[in-house]
């Protein structure tokens, strides 16, 4: 499925483009996950752990140790990644001005993320990553030094290695990786 644009008000050259939906949802992400991909661009770990059967945890480490960590929680997959997106905007934020100007621009030592960012909708964004996550218990790490998706079963555990740019595109080898 793709979404047609439209430029209006040049009547003569208007034109329809189709926008692929991995285009359109790596737009969305970004926007989304403001604290989420500033982190993975600065290097950061990011470890989402599914117990398969409906709960998500995250931490989030650096090469200082632990910067945020979210206990499990059991709900939809868009949810937890939006108030976990703000929590840990929020904590960064309360760790340093360098990383409330890098996230949302903004330089108020006062200032602090209050509301969540646009609403992400994971799982019908990513179907397969989100069914995947939330049926079997799964580990994705995502670092840009590297990431990694363990799944695990009673036949053990089966771990598969990838690279990514950003925390998009570690989104959508999670999404390929789960498809395939």
């Amino acid at each position: 499925m793709t979404t047609a644009c439209e430029i209006v008000g040049l009547e003569d050259a208007e034109f329809v483009r189709e926008v692929p939906n991995s285009l359109r949802n790596a737009a969305d992400a970004k926007i989304s996950f403001p604290a989420l991909n500033y982190a993975y661009e600065a290097g950061f770990r990011l470890t989402l752990v599914s117990d398969g059967a409906g709960s998500l945890s995250l931490r989030v480490t650096n090469s200082g140790g632990l910067i945020h960590e979210i206990a499990p929680v059991k709900g939809s997959a868009s949810v937890f990644l939006q108030k976990a997106d703000l929590s840990l905007g929020f904590a960064m934020c309360d760790l340093s001005n360098k990383y409330r100007e890098g996230i949302y621009g903004r330089d108020d030592d006062d200032w602090m993320p209050e509301e969540p960012s646009a609403y992400f909708a994971f799982e019908s964004k990513y179907q397969a990553a989100s069914k995947r996550i939330m049926t079997t218990p799964t580990v994705l790490e995502l670092s840009k030094a590297g990431c990694e998706i363990e799944f695990k079963s009673a036949a053990g555990a089966k771990g598969e290695a990838f690279s990514a740019t950003s925390f998009v595109d570690a989104l959508e080898t999670f999404q390929a990786r789960c498809a395939a």
